[in-house]
């Protein structure tokens, strides 16, 4: 066996130990979302982690929400993953690079890392949301990037949203190529930051989805993240 391999199969067999023993205490089960500064950038970059009840963590968002069981040996290849453990109000995050990672729970469930001012905010899983109206993401000129109605039916009509947010790119690239389209309607669901699109041509595509904390979730958030990509309200 490669060594390549073989550190593979360590890092996920500590991994699976690392779920076993959090499932005896208490877990966590969510998207966490932080805000950062990066050079050379303006505004603060999105980081986020994802807990499983499992055990297990993702230094990512879960591309297709948390309804869709997540493909750990792709998620893995390029981001971080690990296990943590929950102690009092300190959550201990073991990646499978070895290092180690502590968290303090603040009021709220809020997750702040030693020696940081950030802090990681729990997303609402948007169970059941219904939306209704126009959500846009536009050029500096005021074209529209990217746009999705969404009706309190259960109904949608976008145009350009998976090719923007790179929907092919978060499965097998092939396949998906083939499916991919500009604009489509349909009807949709949403469960667990999973935005479920079944399309009238039969296509179904499966989005993350996201009310950034702060937001009022009132039906109609004045602004939702769809693959990390900021959708505003426009009525």
């Amino acid at each position: 066996m490669r060594a390549s391999a073989l550190l593979l199969c360590l890092c996920f067999a500590a991994l699976e130990a690392g779920a076993a023993q959090a499932q005896s205490g208490t877990t966590l089960n969510g998207v966490y979302l932080a805000w950062r500064a990066s050079s050379g950038v303006s505004t603060p970059e999105q980081e986020y982690m994802t807990f499983y009840a499992d055990g297990r963590v993702y230094h990512d968002d879960p591309k297709e929400g948390m309804a869709v069981a997540l493909d750990w040996t792709r998620a893995c290849r390029n981001t971080q993953c690990g296990s943590y453990r929950v102690a009092g109000n300190t959550v201990v995050v073991r990646w499978s690079s070895g290092g180690e990672q502590r968290f303090e729970i603040e009021p709220g469930g809020v997750l702040k890392p030693a020696s940081s001012v950030r802090r990681f905010r729990p997303l609402a899983p948007l169970d059941d949301l219904r939306l209704d109206g126009i959500y846009a993401l536009k050029s500096a000129s005021g074209e529209v990037m990217v746009g999705i109605t969404f009706s309190r039916a259960g109904e949608f009509r976008e145009y350009n949203l998976l090719p923007y947010t790179n929907w092919v790119m978060r499965g097998e690239p092939g396949e998906r190529q083939r499916l991919v389209v500009s604009e489509g309607a349909g009807r949709y669901t949403i469960r667990r930051n999973t935005l479920e699109l079944r399309y009238s041509t039969g296509l179904v595509a499966r989005l993350m989805i996201s009310v950034p904390p702060g937001v009022a979730l009132n039906g109609n958030p004045s602004t939702i993240y769809v693959n990390r990509t900021n959708l505003t309200r426009a009525q």
